[in-house]
């Protein structure tokens, strides 16, 4: 199988979309794809829009140029260009950006984790205050990729269905295929047994994982961490990425860079000796380090929010809690299951094989390439 890998950015870059695109990269090789990258992609044309940029600084307004019609054409065009000449079975991205207006023939596979009408004013950023010519924009290059494409695949149910909601296209079509881990896995059940048994003596260690610490819930968290500490159940908040309130009870560690040696050792170590990985995210599409506490049979505690319901299955890997729910709602689920050993075991163990059936990229690629199997025979 000979695969065309396009993105706009370059996917052999771990940098690149939190490294999404590497780890499938890495995997599609793996699983015996013969993988050509077709990236990154040249961008003459944003020149074209430096007034509308101007525009959008003074006016708050979010503008989103890699969709619209000009930006299309010049990915279309530099892709053929540098597949010309070429044998591919199959043309592969995990963005629909850069495969909207490819020519017909090869067929096309994309794998996202949302379109923008389920993300504006949802989560926030790059997504926020876009205004209705954008969204048209936006829309009409979303339905062109899912025209062009033989499969688009998105990482959550909740995707999916805003897709089938949204657009034209048919139910076969739109699949749904959890993402992995973006680390290495090295360890079995004996280990998170093992892990188990030392959470279980140690301190209550709450693990935070998020750079944005007002949109992943941080505030809640915290809370959560208070409240437990109030009741004579000592835990520490370790906060990973951004930077928590000054306690005594709360570490912030800053930004830990898993791609060297010494960060993947330090990311490793708090995933297996904390007691709970905890995100009260207020949006979220889908969830690589929901994949990655799963991996070390660390139980999680979220909210019920976009795609996170497909990562966290509530009471069998962690809990699922409604966006309304504050820290004493949090604080009182981790008193009682840390008070039930039993119970704790039972959701470290769900969590672990939720990682092993679903959320690894061993699975997610099989699916994909079955799917690319699909499509190149119909």
């Amino acid at each position: 199988m000979r695969i065309a890998f396009v993105e706009i950015e370059d996917p052999e870059d771990v940098k690149t979309w939190s490294g999404i695109p590497y780890f499938i990269l890495q995997e599609l090789r793996r699983q015996g794809a013969e993988v050509e990258v077709i990236a990154p992609l040249a961008r003459p044309f944003k020149y074209l829009y430096s007034v509308d940029k101007i525009v959008s600084k003074l006016t708050g307004r979010n503008i989103q140029v890699n969709r619209r019609p000009v930006a299309l054409r010049s990915f279309a065009s530099q892709v053929d260009r540098r597949m010309r000449g070429k044998q591919f079975d199959v043309i592969f991205s995990t963005s629909s950006i850069p495969i909207s207006r490819l020519k017909p023939g090869i067929p096309v596979l994309f794998w996202a984790d949302a379109v923008t009408e389920a993300m504006v004013d949802y989560y926030g950023g790059a997504f926020a205050n876009i205004g209705y010519r954008e969204l048209c924009v936006a829309h009409a290059q979303e339905q062109a990729a899912l025209d062009r494409a033989s499969f688009a695949i998105y990482s959550s149910n909740w995707a999916a269905e805003i897709v089938k909601g949204l657009y034209r296209s048919s139910d076969d079509k739109v699949r749904v295929i959890a993402f992995g881990a973006n680390l290495p896995i090295d360890h079995d059940l004996n280990d998170i047994i093992a892990f188990n048994e030392q959470r279980l003596r140690s301190q209550c260690n709450l693990l935070f994982i998020g750079v944005d610490w007002d949109r992943k819930g941080g505030a809640t968290a915290f809370e959560a961490a208070k409240i437990l500490n109030e009741r004579g159940i000592k835990t520490v908040l370790k906060v990973v990425g951004g930077r928590g309130p000054d306690s005594p009870f709360v570490e912030s560690l800053g930004f830990i860079n898993k791609n060297t040696p010494e960060g993947l050792r330090q990311i490793k170590s708090l995933l297996s000796t904390s007691t709970f990985f905890i995100l009260p995210t207020r949006a979220e599409a889908a969830g690589v380090v929901f994949c990655e506490a799963g991996a070390f049979g660390l139980p999680t505690l979220a909210t019920r929010t976009g795609g996170v319901g497909d990562y966290v299955i509530d009471s069998q890997t962690g809990f699922c809690l409604p966006s309304a729910a504050d820290g004493g709602a949090y604080a009182n689920l981790i008193a009682e299951t840390l008070a039930s050993p039993e119970t704790y075991r039972q959701l470290s163990i769900g969590a672990f094989q939720g990682y092993k059936q679903t959320l690894n990229w061993d699975v997610g690629v099989s699916s994909l390439l079955s799917l690319v199997e699909r499509a190149v025979k119909s």
